[in-house]
């Protein structure tokens, strides 16, 4: 980014969370790999329902149960597809990170097992599939729309394209279901709003909120 930005002006939060530029250096951004979730589901089946975009997980378990009763051969999700993580972190769990000089990793605090029995209440009353993640079955699912939502990073557009290929213009992408809470983590990258870029010949395609309605290719 720094040959494409200019120095940002006063302090910003990732600064202060990860330590600011030393003498004339300035600090633009700490290099992370990260997947942003959202939810891809298709608006043909939610059409066909009645069933509104979900935005919360209650709003979420409703949908399931209207969806399998109308068809109880459809489920809301597959489950073993679903980056577990990604949810987790959104309840504002903490699987890892470190005290003083040492990791600590642990998946059994509060918010975890909060996640574990909202998916397990799903799992008892049959709303969701459990077929292997990215398995034949699992884009089978998609394409027919008996599976009719997918929770993943932005690249699995592309590979519900190329894996469920008489679905196409049939997916709507919108933001994951979370906790009603003002507390809920989003996995969003931002860029400082006192940075301004420069023209370039690479377009942020990617950097954009995605809306309940907003089709895939």
């Amino acid at each position: 980014m720094g040959s494409r930005c200019r120095p940002c002006r006063g302090p910003t939060e990732a600064g202060a969370r990860h330590g600011s530029g030393h003498g004339r250096v300035v600090t633009y951004g700490i290099p992370v790999d990260t997947g942003p979730m959202a939810m891809y589901y298709r608006k043909d089946v939610f059409k066909k329902y009645g069933i509104s975009v979900p935005t919360t997980w209650d709003e979420y378990a409703k949908a399931a149960e209207k969806l399998h009763k109308a068809d109880p051969e459809a489920h809301i999700v597959n489950l073993r597809a679903i980056p577990l993580s990604g949810l987790a972190w959104e309840t504002g769990a903490k699987w890892f990170g470190t005290e003083g000089d040492a990791w600590h990793v642990g998946v059994n605090d509060d918010q975890s097992r909060q996640l574990a029995y909202y998916l397990q209440q799903l799992v008892d009353k049959k709303l969701v599939a459990t077929d292997q993640g990215y398995s034949p079955a699992w884009w089978n699912g998609l394409q027919s729309g008996k599976v009719a939502t997918a929770i993943g990073a932005v690249w699995l557009n592309p590979l519900i394209a190329q894996n469920a290929p008489k679905a196409k213009g049939k997916f709507a992408v919108a933001s994951q279901a979370h906790r009603p809470s003002d507390q809920a983590h989003r996995s969003v990258p931002t860029i400082p709003l006192s940075c301004r870029l420069k023209a370039s010949s690479q377009p942020l395609s990617g950097v954009r909120a995605a809306s309940p309605g907003r089709s895939t290719r």
